[in-house]
């Protein structure tokens, strides 16, 4: 039985939780239009994130970047669950929507992944007994890999050459084309450029690409350089 101070100190936390979580259903919904898949995937998510994080002792830190991190973190491992259980590409789909909107949000509000702050709460999430078992914290923490996230931005493209760029960009990889550390976006785009010239019969142009993948041209002519050097690859 709790007594007042316990009471008030338990309502306060819960409403303070609470108030964050909804401005940040307010805020991302907003922002981004999502459409309802991704609503109730957002609110499903939230839920969860707000479970934990009233769970767990936050000492010191803020809630507002606590609840930012808790929710991505329920996005990679729901992306990890399904992928486990091959469920139907159409319903990763809003899930990998979100993903990309909580990277954009990382890297806007934290300024990406190195920050202190932020690794030290997502170290906290993944080693909380409620969140996974420890064999699988790493591949949640590398969920979705990049051939998925690629395979996601490519869905507004022409089918052809969908499978024919995510093929030779995996033939790239396993030849030696690095692509840690850089742009998902940048690469495919420059990807998708290099498979235009050479079947020229796709009415992408570069600003084109750039806009649909929500990156520069700029970015995608220094992928389309590096790419070309596998250019055999091609089918």
């Amino acid at each position: 039985m709790l007594n007042k101070k316990e009471k008030e100190n338990f309502n306060h936390k819960l409403n303070k939780i609470r108030v964050f979580i909804a401005d940040l259903f307010k805020e991302l919904t907003n922002l981004y239009k999502l459409g309802v898949q991704e609503i109730d995937a957002l609110k499903s998510n939230l839920q969860n994130t707000g479970t934990l994080v009233f769970k767990k002792s936050w000492v010191g830190r803020s809630y507002h970047s606590i609840v930012r991190v808790v929710n991505e973190m329920f996005i990679k491992r729901e992306i990890f669950l399904l992928t486990k259980n091959n469920v139907q590409f159409d319903n990763l789909k809003p899930w990998l929507k979100l993903n990309e909107i909580v990277l954009k949000e990382r890297d806007k509000y934290f300024g990406g992944y190195q920050n202190k702050m932020y690794y030290n709460i997502v170290q906290i999430v993944v080693n909380h007994p409620s969140f996974c078992y420890e064999d699988q914290i790493q591949t949640i923490l590398n969920s979705p890999d990049i051939f998925l996230r690629m395979k996601f931005l490519l869905d507004n493209f022409n089918n052809e050459l969908k499978k024919e760029v995510l093929d030779f960009i995996k033939r790239a990889v396993s030849q030696g084309y690095v692509i840690s550390g850089k742009s998902v976006k940048g690469v495919l785009g420059g990807g998708i450029y290099l498979f235009r010239k050479k079947k020229k019969k796709f009415p992408y142009t570069q600003e084109k690409i750039a806009t649909m993948l929500d990156t520069t041209s700029v970015t995608m002519r220094r992928r389309l350089k590096e790419l070309n050097k596998f250019a055999s690859l091609l089918g």
